[in-house]
């Protein structure tokens, strides 16, 4: 016997295991970038609805690579404030939302021009991949 599951069956899939290391990611933004994430609250369980957030969008976008997705979570949730709407409003992620199937391609080819910007000293941002 065979199991076939949809393609909305993979993807609610893949967006439940994403939810699920939330927590972590949470934790690891308040361990790590403090001063960033307590502009969301005092603790982990106040940014964990805005990184869930962050989950629901990257599996919309079909942005699938690990490495890209730590990427995002990280520029998105530095760099702005509050990243929701912030960085949904900017043009590369217009772009990628309006783009299927090329999230991981488009995505990975800003960062790269991100990383020149940074290593020329011509973005307000220190990249570091």
């Amino acid at each position: 016997m065979t199991l076939r599951i949809s393609a909305a069956q993979r993807v609610e899939i893949q967006r439940r295991r994403l939810q699920a290391q939330m927590p972590a990611a949470a934790k690891d933004m308040f361990e790590n970038h403090e001063a960033e994430a307590q502009r969301y609250g005092a603790g982990p369980d106040d940014l964990l609805p805005h990184l869930r957030h962050f989950a629901d969008e990257v599996v919309a976008v079909g942005l699938r690579d690990p490495e890209l997705r730590a990427r995002l979570m990280l520029l998105a949730f530095l760099k702005y404030p509050k990243p929701w709407p912030a960085f949904l409003e900017l043009p590369i992620w217009q772009r990628i939302r309006h783009s299927p199937g090329q999230a991981d391609d488009l995505f990975e080819d800003f960062c790269s021009r991100l990383k020149y910007l940074s290593q020329s000293g011509k973005a307000d941002i220190e990249v570091w991949w």
